[in-house]
């Protein structure tokens, strides 16, 4: 079985560098981590911890051999038509350069089903802020809302 790898660009807010990266979709994993090695190719900007995280593999072993120090500056990460914001846990040595886990999976609740062998994945079209009641927001004006109705993405 292959795993459930999506195509996303990240791009570095502060120097505008952008990269492809292939983004793991894990139901096992809490958070949202990149690789070290996916944040130096960004020139991302990452700030320590007050506290380290562990992630424990199935077979007991950390992912990335050491505890997460790290959590890197907001990111603007695109998914099709579909954007956001986000700040990700820094994993040494990790083999995806992406994963976004539960914590991402709960805030977007993206439509995923299998069809003639392939997995598919719809989700709101960006840009979103998070309402009062943490559930996404669009932020466009109330005259170009009308255009974005029933929009959808299919991966």
């Amino acid at each position: 079985v292959l795993p459930f790898l999506i195509p996303v660009i990240l791009e570095n807010l502060q120097t505008k560098n952008r990269e492809r990266y292939m983004a793991l979709i894990d139901t096992g994993c809490t958070k949202c981590l990149i690789s070290s090695q996916a944040v130096v190719k960004l020139q991302a900007s990452q700030y320590k911890l007050s506290k380290p995280m562990k992630f424990e593999q199935v077979d007991g072993s950390l992912l990335g051999g050491h505890p997460v120090e790290y959590v890197t500056d907001p990111l603007k990460l695109e998914i099709g038509c579909h954007w956001e914001e986000i700040c990700f846990l820094v994993v040494p040595k990790m083999r995806e350069d992406l994963i976004l886990g539960l914590s991402w999976l709960d805030k977007w609740q993206p439509q995923i089903w299998w069809e003639q062998g392939f997995r598919k994945m719809r989700l709101p079209i960006g840009p979103y802020t998070e309402s009062k009641n943490g559930n996404p927001e669009t932020q466009v004006e109330d005259s170009q809302k009308l255009k974005g109705v029933g929009e959808q993405l299919k991966i």
